[in-house]
C-alpha cells in the first residue's frame, strides 16, 4: 500500500497538466492497483468522476485504454467493449500524511488529501492478445484529492518566469542550450508523436535528453495511447552549428527505439525529415517516426538571439518548454 500511495502521490503532484484539474478547484484522481500480468505493471485511474482508464506499463513504455465512465469515492464503473469491463465498490478511509509536506503557505500552492483502502468488484479486461489482460476482484486502491489555491493576478508558466528573469536575452551561465525538436503525423487514423527537449551545460561537458513518444488512436469508443517516455544522459539530440543554415539535426535515441534520423531546414527548400528511425511500443511493433507525411519543428532556445532560433511547420518556442511530453 505504501508504494501505491507514493505513485498517488507523484501523480497529483501532476494533476494540474492533466485534464482531470480544475484551476481554483478540486481535481479527482483514482488509482487502482491489480496483479501484473504478462510482465506488465496494471493498474485502473480515473481522471475526474469521468475518464476511466486502464494502464499496462512495462519499463520506460506504456499503453493506456481510456473510456468515459462513472468514478466516486465510493464506485468506479466503466465499460471497454470488447476489451472488458469494470464494476467495483470501494471501502476508503482517510491516510494520516505529514502536514508539512502538503500543507498552503501561499494563494499559489495547493492541497492534497490522500485515501487508502480496498476495492471489491468485477475487473474483467482482457485487453489486446499482444499486450496485457487482467482479473480481480479485490486489491489495493488510493484516492488522491487535489485543491488549488490561485491568486488574482496573471501567473507565468514556468519557462515564462525564467525567460522573464533572464531579461528575456540569452543568459548562458543559467541555461547553457535547451533545444527542442517535434514531429508530428496522422497516418490512417491515429496520431504519431516525438518530442524531445534536450539540455546542455555551457561547456557541453553536462548534456540531458527528455523524451517522449506516442500512437494515439480511437477504437470504437475505446481511447488507446501507446507511449515512451525517459531521460538519457546521451546527446541523442545533436544540432549543426549554431547560426549556420541550414539548421540541421541527426537524431538517434536508446531503446525502445532503432534507427536514425536527420532533419534539415533549408532557406526556400522543403524541410527535409528523413531516415528509418522508429520504435516499438506495447501492442504497435516497427512505427515508423520519419517521413513527408510528418510535421516538424525545431527551435534552439536560449541559444542564440533574444527568442531562439526556431524553424519548421510545427509551432514551437521557448515557452513550450512548459508543455512539451505532459
Amino acid at each position: 500500500m505504501r508504494r501505491l500511495l507514493v505513485l498517488a502521490t507523484l501523480l497529483a503532484l501532476a494533476l494540474p497538466a492533466t485534464a482531470g484539474a480544475k484551476v481554483g478547484g478540486e481535481a479527482f484522481h483514482l488509482q487502482v492497483a491489480l496483479p501484473d500480468s504478462n510482465g506488465y505493471s496494471m493498474s485502473i485511474w480515473a481522471e475526474g468522476h469521468h475518464r476511466v482508464g486502464v494502464l499496462a506499463a512495462k519499463g520506460n513504455t506504456s499503453v493506456s485504454y481510456t473510456v468515459k465512465g462513472r468514478a466516486s469515492s465510493r464506485r468506479l464503473d466503466a465499460n471497454f467493449g470488447a476489451l472488458g469491463r469494470v464494476h467495483i465498490r470501494f471501502h476508503l478511509k482517510p491516510e494520516l500524511l505529514p502536514p508539512v509536506l502538503f500543507r498552503a503557505k501561499s494563494c499559489n500552492s495547493s492541497r492534497l488529501e490522500f485515501f487508502g483502502g480496498r476495492f471489491h468488484g468485477e475487473v474483467d479486461f482482457a485487453g489486446e492478445p499482444e499486450v496485457a489482460g487482467v482479473t480481480s476482484h479485490s486489491g489495493g486502491v488510493a484516492l488522491v484529492l487535489y485543491r488549488k489555491r490561485v491568486c488574482r493576478h496573471r501567473h507565468h508558466r514556468p519557462a515564462e518566469r525564467a525567460w522573464a528573469t533572464s531579461g528575456g536575452k540569452q543568459d548562458g551561465e543559467a541555461f547553457g542550450e535547451i533545444d527542442l525538436f517535434a514531429a508530428e503525423a496522422k497516418p490512417e487514423g491515429r496520431t504519431v508523436s516525438l518530442e524531445l527537449l534536450g539540455f546542455a551545460g555551457k561547456d557541453r561537458r553536462e548534456v540531458a535528453t527528455y523524451y517522449y513518444v506516442s500512437v494515439a488512436e480511437t477504437l470504437t469508443r475505446v481511447e488507446i495511447v501507446r507511449s515512451a517516455s525517459d531521460i538519457t544522459r546521451k546527446e541523442v539530440l545533436r544540432l549543426g552549428k549554431r547560426g549556420a543554415k541550414p539548421t540541421t539535426a541527426s537524431i538517434a535515441l536508446p531503446m525502445p527505439f532503432s534507427g536514425t534520423a536527420t532533419y534539415s531546414a533549408e532557406p526556400e527548400v522543403s524541410l527535409d525529415w528523413s531516415g528509418d528511425l522508429n520504435i516499438s511500443l506495447p501492442g504497435a511493433i516497427a512505427v515508423p517516426l520519419t517521413g513527408t507525411d510528418f510535421s516538424t519543428g525545431l527551435c534552439r532556445a536560449f541559444s542564440e538571439g533574444e527568442e531562439g532560433h526556431c524553424t519548421g511547420s510545427l509551432e514551437i518556442s521557448p515557452t513550450a518548454i512548459a508543455d512539451i511530453g505532459r
